[in-house]
């Protein structure tokens, strides 16, 4: 059974007829005892009593039964029918069918992130109100705009709705960035930059986001009034059609702290953020092209050691030491950017990996040596360097998958 542990505020007073605003106020004015008091119910302070007559660790006890307790009782998951039901007034032009695919779909995505679903569903409503997309979107469509070569905004760029992988993983980054709900989501609407340099936030952009937050937690009063028995199942036929996204199978997340901690491992001098942008970059790109993350992080590891601004002697630069005539082909026009070098690697990986018939010791020893001399000896050249780079690769890779597993 898993234990939910609701907001601290709902320790403070145990009588159910203390308002919310009282509660509020009495948090506000935390610092004095007996403003906490004033607006706390008599059973409260008998139990204040009580606790301070406690000693340390049977107060101790106490508090930890008094969050298990709370913690059975306290908010459940999102389920898939609640879903499913708010996307009944929230997409009424859906068909049953496909209503029943985006409500697994978004229960998925909003599980493998760990997004509060209703939240999740109110920012996709809250932003159909804004004249654009939402900055935090919109920008990484221009760098996608940026790395094909095309001018920037001439990607059209999807509804919330339809992009809503995109909307959790934006989102969670940036609770997760700003430990605050509140500025995760002018984050997300306005952009951390903006946010970042203005401390002063506008009345208005403050309203918007108050709102956002108003309806998602009205939405969650609304559907959860249906009795728990009478929450619809999703048919058969919908799970099983269902392609559930990147995030859920490969417990996505996870899966990315697990690549930040050893990409600090093979290079301590990059920052956290360095890091976790390298371990995205891999994970989106290699999903991108249907290349395995785990080989791709093995390739990068061995080439360079997460060392972005890597040069060879022989000129090979970046994180996966792309030769310029490689980086060319394949439309990388800076280097040395993170992004940029990660998304040429592993594309030219895959242009070897279909060549060679996914064979990965030819399509390893093509990459770290030529196609050239691949061909001319039929196999892995005899260089001892592609020999050792070959083995160390596919050794990192094998021990990698086997990590992997008892994340995903």
């Amino acid at each position: 059974m898993e234990i939910f542990f609701p907001p601290m505020r709902t320790l403070i007073c145990f009588h159910p007829l203390t308002s919310y605003s009282k509660l509020e106020n009495a948090e506000a004015e935390v610092a004095g005892e007996t403003a906490a008091l004033k607006w706390c119910s008599p059973y409260f302070t008998f139990g204040y009593i009580i606790l301070n007559r406690m000693g340390e660790r049977t107060r101790f006890l106490f508090y930890l039964g008094v969050f298990g307790l709370l913690g059975v009782i306290g908010q459940p998951p999102v389920l898939v029918g609640e879903i499913y039901q708010a996307l009944v007034k929230l997409q009424p032009s859906l068909t049953e069918q496909d209503r029943w695919k985006k409500a697994i779909e978004i229960e998925a995505i909003c599980k493998g992130l760990e997004v509060d679903a209703f939240l999740a569903l109110a920012v996709a409503v809250k932003e159909q109100e804004l004249p654009e997309p939402a900055v935090d979107r919109r920008y990484k469509y221009d760098v996608q705009a940026i790395l094909r070569g095309v001018p920037v905004g001439s990607i059209p760029i999807p509804s919330a709705w339809e992009d809503f992988l995109q909307l959790g993983q934006s989102l969670s980054d940036d609770l997760k960035e700003w430990q605050s709900e509140e500025k995760a989501l002018l984050a997300y609407f306005f952009g951390s930059s903006w946010l970042n340099k203005n401390p002063l936030i506008p009345e208005t952009r403050k309203k918007f986001v108050e709102q956002v937050m108003a309806y998602a937690e009205e939405m969650r009063r609304e559907i959860r009034k249906t009795p728990k028995e009478q929450i619809p199942t999703p048919p058969k036929s919908a799970a099983e059609t269902t392609e559930l996204p990147f995030p859920v199978w490969s417990k996505y997340d996870r899966v990315r702290g697990f690549y930040q901690k050893w990409i600090r491992m093979y290079n301590p001098k990059l920052s956290e953020e360095e890091a976790r942008e390298i371990a995205t970059h891999i994970l989106v790109w290699s999903q991108s092209e249907g290349v395995s993350h785990s080989l791709v992080f093995a390739v990068i590891a061995v080439e360079s050691r997460f060392n972005p601004r890597a040069k060879s002697p022989k000129g090979a630069r970046g994180l996966g030491q792309l030769m310029p005539h490689k980086a060319a082909e394949v439309n990388v026009r800076n280097i040395y950017d993170i992004e940029e070098n990660i998304r040429g690697s592993v594309q030219v990986l895959k242009q070897l990996l279909s060549k060679y018939q996914n064979r990965h010791t030819l399509a390893l020893a093509a990459y770290n040596a030529g196609e050239a001399a691949v061909e001319k000896y039929q196999g892995i050249p005899p260089y001892s360097e592609t020999q050792q780079y070959v083995h160390k690769v596919l050794r990192l890779f094998h021990s990698l998958e086997k990590r992997l597993k008892t994340i995903e």
